[in-house]
């Protein structure tokens, strides 16, 4: 369990980096988990379509480490969707991209380090 978030999350090493030798990476499920108990404002409607398109389209990333989900990973995926639903591709990656900006300056390791990755979202 993570003390600092109150979740089981991934473990991260990186052996090139002291401050990154046991840093505790989120989950999607986990960072979305949080993203909708810090972001204020959002309407009902948009919880339900985010709902929709992270939870349903993006299930099989749900327990994936932040900073595993690769930009191929990004473009396969959005290229699978867009064969069925071009809007609901980009729906869902909007969503994403919104989840994933609002919560990577949530997760610092210090005032200068990102604990998660940036990816380019970007299709």
């Amino acid at each position: 369990m993570s003390a600092a978030f109150g979740w089981i999350a991934v473990s991260c090493k990186d052996p090139f980096n002291d401050n990154m030798k046991n840093v505790v990476v989120p989950t999607l499920s986990e960072v979305y988990e949080y993203y909708l108990s810090h972001k204020s404002g959002l309407k009902p409607s948009t919880i339900a379509t985010y709902n929709r398109q992270i939870l349903g389209k993006l299930a099989e990333w749900l327990d994936k480490s932040m900073n595993d989900i690769m930009q191929s990973n990004v473009t396969e995926k959005h290229l699978a969707l867009t064969k069925l639903s071009p809007s609901q591709a980009n729906a869902t990656f909007r969503a994403l991209n919104a989840v994933w900006n609002f919560s990577r300056l949530s997760f610092l390791i210090n005032l200068n380090s990102l604990l998660l990755s940036q990816v380019s979202l970007r299709h």
